[in-house]
């Protein structure tokens, strides 16, 4: 069975302590640097800042949402689902690999290069890599500030003919 991912559950555990997150101006609601602050999550392959309304409130009920995603070389994002929102991706520097389940049942992978974009959609099981020597810096974006993640690492624990059959796998 699928579970919410380590950052997402990160990040309800920090909102249901109370934890106060730095990021938004005194003096202007609308403007954030949640992105240049300390990561909110850190994981071993890399840390997260979430652009979400308990860290950047001027988003509440606007329908948008964030993160920016910094992963270590060789650092993966798991493959992993959004049922309820579709993902902008952005690379910002480094290289990374990509991929995901396209609706015929087929993995679509492909590598991005800083100034590219792509988009998964929602629902659609994907992955992020990176596989180079720095750093690579990714801003995905939402359309809400609720994102559930469902991380589907743990459907390889199942026997290989179950997860090939799964997977549409002979």
């Amino acid at each position: 069975m699928a579970r919410v991912s380590t950052s997402v559950c990160a990040l309800l555990v920090m909102l249901g302590c109370g934890f106060h997150l730095a990021g938004v101006s005194a003096t202007n609601p609308w403007l954030s640097d949640v992105y240049a602050g300390p990561p909110q999550y850190y994981g071993p392959g890399g840390h997260i800042n979430f652009a979400l309304s308990p860290t950047f409130p001027a988003l509440k009920g606007l329908g948008l949402g964030g993160v920016k995603l910094v992963l270590y070389p060789c650092g993966v994002v798991v493959p992993h689902a959004h049922p309820t929102n579709s993902e902008l991706v952005y690379l910002v520097s480094g290289h990374i690999r990509v991929g995901f389940i396209q609706d015929n049942g087929e993995l679509l992978e492909y590598k991005m290069y800083p100034g590219q974009m792509t988009v998964f959609p929602i629902a659609h099981p994907h992955f992020l890599q990176n596989i180079g020597h720095e750093k690579a810096v990714i801003l995905a974006n939402f359309h809400t500030d609720l994102i559930i993640t469902l991380d589907l690492s743990g459907l390889f624990k199942f026997p290989p003919d179950v997860v090939g059959a799964t997977l549409n796998v002979t």
